[in-house]
């Protein structure tokens, strides 16, 4: 395959996969910020986005009957921190 060729056929796959993975960063922004405008509080927002963004931690942490424990679980406090000062938690006021 000459070489003209090969950089053409690379730069699709990388298009390709770019394309991709904006998509699902925008599709996860806009779960955040759905989850986000529908708590109530900060508090709620907090814990709110935490569990979205860390849905795969929690499920496998009851999933495993708590054998297996992820550092975003054992970190819980630091997370719901994080997301407590988030700028979407952080417009919802005291």
């Amino acid at each position: 395959m000459p070489r003209s060729r090969r950089h053409f056929d690379n730069n699709i796959l990388t298009q390709t996969l770019e394309a991709a993975q904006n998509a699902k960063r925008a599709v996860r922004k806009k779960r955040m910020d759905y989850a986000a405008s529908r708590a109530g509080s900060r508090c709620d927002c907090a814990v709110t986005m935490t569990l979205e963004k860390r849905r795969t931690d929690f499920a496998l942490y009851a999933g495993t009957l708590r054998l297996v424990v992820p550092r975003s679980v054992k970190s819980l406090q630091s997370e719901l921190k994080s997301a407590l000062n988030s700028p979407e938690c952080a417009a919802k006021g005291s």
